[in-house]
């Protein structure tokens, strides 16, 4: 079993409001269909989507428990279903045969992680042959009324699930660097030990992430690594580094090991 999550910032143009990227959608599903990878799940993020509406409605900024549904909640989810319906639809016409999952049907949050998950429809839909297809999303939360669950926290809670033994991020940088990558100097760190993680400065943060960035994926790299998980932060712009860390061939980009 291997786990890819897909970056908003590569699925999308995160500098234009609802901006899907076609192209490399498509040139990714191509890539994971040439794997033959059949035990796979995807997950996606919310780029110019999800993360343009959560912010837009200021879901970000409600700092206390809530009973009511705060405005945007719906517009956010409706929005990420748009993207994972343009996904569908590309990944499809690319011969990937992926079934969407609703992420805020199957999970509940408690204080902003995830605390219980109905895995059963993942299970028989690989069983069938098919690839979930899973994002992250506003879920209802036993201690804050809702929460935004990252598709990297998703991403870390199905790999452990499943037992998968890969994880893939794929981003739009090429891994994790010692400093701001667009710093001069700026050094790529090829593999990080999970001990060191905590040491890393260099999140790759935008205005509109309100999940966390690289900062996100580190934190939930880190329990996976713990775990004996490999996981892989490649470059999905750069053309072959998603097919490479899945079929487990040197590729540039940063591994997260164990101590």
């Amino acid at each position: 079993m291997i786990v890819v999550k897909l970056g908003g910032s590569v699925i999308t143009d995160k500098s234009k409001p609802l901006s899907f990227n076609e192209d490399v959608s498509r040139r990714l599903a191509e890539e994971i269909v040439s794997t033959g990878m059949r035990n796979l799940i995807l997950i996606h993020g919310g780029g110019s989507f999800g993360h343009y509406t959560a912010l837009t409605y200021g879901l970000d900024k409600i700092g206390k428990p809530t009973s009511q549904v705060p405005p945007g909640f719906l517009e956010t989810h409706m929005s990420m279903r748009k993207l994972t319906d343009k996904l569908v639809e590309v990944f499809s016409s690319r011969g990937l045969h992926v079934y969407p999952i609703a992420t805020s049907s199957i999970l509940t949050a408690r204080k902003g992680r995830i605390d219980s998950l109905y895995t059963e429809s993942i299970r028989l839909a690989l069983k069938m042959g098919l690839t979930p297809l899973l994002h992250g999303d506003v879920v209802f939360d036993h201690g804050n009324g809702f929460s935004i669950v990252s598709g990297d926290q998703i991403a870390a809670k199905l790999a452990l699930e499943f037992n998968a033994y890969k994880v893939v991020f794929v981003v739009d940088v090429d891994g994790v660097y010692d400093r701001d990558p667009r710093l001069e100097g700026a050094s790529l760190l090829r593999e990080i030990k999970v001990e060191f993680l905590k040491e890393i400065c260099s999140e790759a943060i935008t205005s509109m992430d309100v999940t966390g960035g690289m900062a996100s994926k580190l934190r939930e790299a880190s329990i996976l690594a713990e775990k004996g998980i490999a996981v892989y932060i490649v470059n999905g712009l750069k053309p072959g580094r998603l097919y490479k860390a899945i079929m487990g061939l040197e590729v540039e980009g940063t591994r997260i090991i164990g101590g």
